[in-house]
Protein backbone atom coordinates (compact mmCIF):
# COMPACT_ATOMS: atom_id res chain seq x y z
CA UNK A 1 0.00 0.00 0.00
CA UNK A 2 1.39 3.25 -0.83
CA UNK A 3 1.89 6.13 1.24
CA UNK A 4 1.06 9.30 1.27
CA UNK A 5 4.62 11.13 0.61
CA UNK A 6 5.03 8.53 -2.15
CA UNK A 7 1.80 9.31 -3.55
CA UNK A 8 2.71 12.83 -3.59
CA UNK A 9 6.10 11.84 -4.95
CA UNK A 10 4.30 10.22 -7.79
CA UNK A 11 1.64 12.79 -9.07
CA UNK A 12 4.25 15.76 -7.80
CA UNK A 13 4.61 16.66 -12.04
CA UNK A 14 0.46 16.74 -12.28
CA UNK A 15 0.17 18.66 -8.74
CA UNK A 16 2.82 21.26 -9.95
CA UNK A 17 1.52 21.97 -13.66
CA UNK A 18 -2.16 20.76 -13.46
CA UNK A 19 -2.80 22.55 -17.34
CA UNK A 20 -0.73 20.56 -19.26
CA UNK A 21 -0.86 18.26 -21.58
CA UNK A 22 1.23 14.89 -20.88
CA UNK A 23 -0.31 12.28 -23.07
CA UNK A 24 -2.91 12.24 -25.65
CA UNK A 25 -5.12 10.15 -23.79
CA UNK A 26 -4.99 12.33 -20.85
CA UNK A 27 -6.99 15.51 -21.51
CA UNK A 28 -6.12 18.96 -19.83
CA UNK A 29 -8.02 20.76 -17.22
CA UNK A 30 -9.72 23.00 -19.90
CA UNK A 31 -11.15 19.90 -22.03
CA UNK A 32 -12.30 18.47 -18.71
CA UNK A 33 -14.21 21.90 -17.92
CA UNK A 34 -15.69 21.88 -21.06
CA UNK A 35 -17.39 18.63 -21.05
CA UNK A 36 -18.26 18.75 -18.16
CA UNK A 37 -20.37 21.95 -19.02
CA UNK A 38 -21.67 20.52 -22.28
CA UNK A 39 -23.30 17.65 -19.92
CA UNK A 40 -24.75 20.07 -17.84
CA UNK A 41 -25.75 22.27 -21.02
CA UNK A 42 -27.73 18.72 -22.01
CA UNK A 43 -29.35 17.64 -19.09
CA UNK A 44 -30.52 21.38 -18.69
CA UNK A 45 -31.95 21.35 -22.03
CA UNK A 46 -33.07 17.97 -21.69
CA UNK A 47 -34.78 18.43 -18.31
CA UNK A 48 -36.28 22.06 -19.96
CA UNK A 49 -37.74 19.72 -22.94
CA UNK A 50 -39.79 17.21 -20.49
CA UNK A 51 -40.31 19.53 -17.41
CA UNK A 52 -42.34 23.01 -19.47
CA UNK A 53 -44.73 20.81 -21.81
CA UNK A 54 -45.40 18.63 -19.19
CA UNK A 55 -46.08 21.75 -16.78
CA UNK A 56 -48.16 23.38 -19.60
CA UNK A 57 -50.09 20.35 -20.36
CA UNK A 58 -50.85 19.65 -16.26
CA UNK A 59 -52.24 23.13 -16.04
CA UNK A 60 -55.60 22.51 -18.48
CA UNK A 61 -56.59 19.70 -16.16
CA UNK A 62 -58.43 20.93 -12.98
CA UNK A 63 -57.43 17.23 -11.15
CA UNK A 64 -53.83 17.80 -12.26
CA UNK A 65 -53.64 21.54 -11.09
CA UNK A 66 -55.49 20.38 -7.06
CA UNK A 67 -53.19 17.81 -7.34
CA UNK A 68 -49.80 19.98 -8.21
CA UNK A 69 -51.41 22.43 -5.70
CA UNK A 70 -51.41 20.35 -2.88
CA UNK A 71 -47.73 18.68 -4.03
CA UNK A 72 -46.11 22.50 -4.39
CA UNK A 73 -47.78 23.38 -0.41
CA UNK A 74 -46.28 20.32 1.10
CA UNK A 75 -42.66 21.67 -0.58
Amino acid sequence: MSTSRGIQVANQDYILHPFERRKLSHSGFEDLLLASLRRILISFLLGAAIAIPAGVSSRMSKSAILALNLINQLF
